[in-house]
């Protein structure tokens, strides 16, 4: 056998390896390619409040009352006041508070 075959030869089996490593590589950077555009997508999705029901302190009445008071930076902590429902003063749950 020639020795520029034999090296060819060893040199195939290095390059298939290289071949099927480089193949693999490239399919994992263009998952993570894809991956890394669906987090930037997500991040600029914008956000939509649908519905909105809550008692909050501070005087808020609305939501054009909760923004405003988000907007300017106020304290709107203020002390619980405990109030039964009506109907209530019987129950379990007036037991509990009293």
């Amino acid at each position: 056998m020639c020795l520029s075959w034999r090296w060819r030869h060893a040199m195939s089996g290095d390059e298939e390896k290289l071949r099927e490593y480089l193949r693999r590589a490239t399919v994992d950077l263009r998952q993570a390619n894809r991956r890394l555009r669906e987090m930037d997508a997500r991040e600029h999705e914008p956000i939509a409040i649908i519905g909105m029901s809550c008692r909050l302190p501070g005087g808020v009445r609305s939501p054009d009352d909760l923004w405003r008071l988000l907007d300017e930076g106020r304290d709107a902590i203020s002390e619980f006041r405990y109030q039964p429902a009506r109907g209530a003063g019987d129950g379990p749950a007036a037991a509990a508070v009293a």
